[in-house]
């Protein structure tokens, strides 16, 4: 997962914070138990790079700063980092009706914009939800055009959009299928051409299908007793979750979101902007990022 971290260095600290740095990650030393890989970025510069632990724990296959890591929900920032250079391109507008991409849905009783799509105010029901009521348990198989066909047939809202915010997977799938129809490519194609190519992330890939091989793939595991068992990812849909990218490439998004290459500081300022619902509250939900700061030190 990629996460953004400010840490306040105390006096006594600053002298040293690589080591403060260090002690934060302390008790995922493990050389025997899966791993993370961890990196700070200052000034669009690697400061600080560590790795711990395994990828596999059947081949003791250690973390590497080249080793692909499933980032889940972190790939919502790029699916809406990718769909505010479709609207400089004029390829569409946030404010644009989803059923003018997706006429499947003009049976839906509210407009829902491409916006509400990305700050999850559309009020469409969880993809996941959607597949338990339908028998699915959480370990279900399932690629993108299976997810997307079962998205389309979404028949109401759980609310009005802009009424509530209610974070799911449904929103981003659905932008990322608008995005497909518009350029007419695959995610994974777009992806690569407008982020991963443009930003030398040689080695992260936007995966649709769960039976595809990922080269140097970390493993899922979930604790059980004093043991870890497989927890495998099986609902492999796109713009919500499931690019894999390593360490070192993930350096080069963060480096871009501080010093923007690809895209632009204005771009970045409109991902961050807090979320308005129809009554006027705030919600510290930008464009596929969260807002809120950790005030702990």
């Amino acid at each position: 997962m990629c996460i953004e971290f400010r840490i306040k260095f105390g006096q006594s600290n600053q002298k040293d914070p690589i080591n403060r740095a260090d002690s934060l990650w302390h008790i995922y030393k493990h050389e025997d138990t899966p791993g993370m890989g961890v990196a700070v970025i200052k000034e669009g510069k690697v400061i600080y790079k560590r790795t711990y632990g395994l990828a596999n724990i059947e081949g003791k296959t250690p973390i590497t700063d080249s080793t692909a890591f499933n980032i889940a929900s972190v790939s919502k920032q790029f699916t809406a980092f990718i769909a505010l250079l479709a609207e400089q391109e004029g390829k569409l507008s946030l404010y644009d009706d989803i059923r003018v991409y997706q006429p499947e849905l003009s049976h839906l009783p509210y407009k829902i914009t491409i916006r509400q799509l990305a700050n999850h105010t559309h009020g469409l029901p969880n993809f996941s939800e959607i597949k338990k009521l339908q028998g699915c348990g959480d370990e279900f198989k399932v690629n993108n055009t299976e997810a997307v066909h079962t998205l389309l047939q979404i028949k109401n809202v759980n609310f009005p959009p802009g009424e509530q915010y209610q974070y799911n997977n449904t929103g981003f799938t659905l932008l990322a299928e608008i995005l497909r129809r518009i350029y007419k490519k695959d995610f994974s194609q777009i992806a690569k051409e407008y982020v991963f190519n443009p930003l030398h992330m040689n080695n992260t890939l936007a995966i649709d299908d769960p039976d595809k091989i990922i080269p140097n793939k970390a493993e899922s595991y979930q604790p059980k007793d004093s043991s870890f068992v497989k927890l495998p990812i099986g609902q492999m849909v796109s713009g919500s979750s499931n690019i894999y990218a390593t360490l070192d490439d993930l350096c080069k998004w963060a480096a871009n979101f501080q010093n923007p290459i690809q895209g632009s500081r204005a771009l970045y300022n409109t991902m961050q902007k807090n979320t308005v619902l129809n009554s006027g509250k705030n919600i510290e939900y930008g464009l596929g990022l969260q807002t809120e700061r950790n005030s702990n030190p």
